[in-house]
């Protein structure tokens, strides 16, 4: 979040400073009569996940309009969008409305710049040094009806602790 209020200060873009940092996991439209039989199969395939770390290393962008924190190459989360490609034929309500699954997550910086601000920023960002992590330790599933701006939180699903690595005791017998 430091990050972000900094950019909001110096690049005179307030909604960066606003939005909560995440990432997508999968984005997918549906109708409302199936709502609970898919909370319910979420809700089931997180139940088997346990909470995990994000790196960020570095900067990208999107031309013109975003600049994110790199996420490199993550099992736990690749395991993630895996575990959640089971539930594509419930996920797609007809043909031209298919689910879309992440496979290259970033965390926004700040989106919606107007080119000159993506320009300035840019020429500071491309090249710098960030490095940070965090514990991912639960999902959110948002929801929005169509041609709305914000999403609400439905779901809120917490991923399993991770396990501490506990020594191995073991007892001798000296004689």
């Amino acid at each position: 979040m430091e990050e972000k209020v900094k950019f909001a200060a110096d690049y005179d873009c307030e909604p960066a400073r606003q939005s909560y940092p995440n990432f997508t996991l999968l984005n997918f439209m549906q109708h409302q009569m199936n709502e609970e039989r898919i909370l319910h199969r979420i809700k089931t395939i997180s139940e088997t996940h346990v909470s995990f770390k994000v790196a960020l290393n570095g900067f990208g962008s999107f031309p013109t309009h975003t600049i994110y924190f790199n996420i490199p190459a993550n099992n736990q989360i690749e395991e993630l969008v895996r575990s959640f490609m089971q539930l594509q034929r419930w996920l797609r309500p007809d043909n031209e409305h298919k689910p879309h699954f992440t496979n290259r997550p970033y965390l926004t910086l700040a989106r919606k710049l107007v080119p000159l601000q993506y320009e300035k920023a840019w020429k500071k960002y491309k090249d710098a040094a960030f490095s940070g992590s965090f514990m991912v330790e639960e999902l959110l599933l948002l929801k929005r009806k169509q041609g709305d701006k914000h999403y609400q939180v439905i779901l809120k699903l917490p991923l399993l602790p991770a396990m501490e690595k506990i020594p191995y005791l073991f007892q001798q017998t000296l004689f």
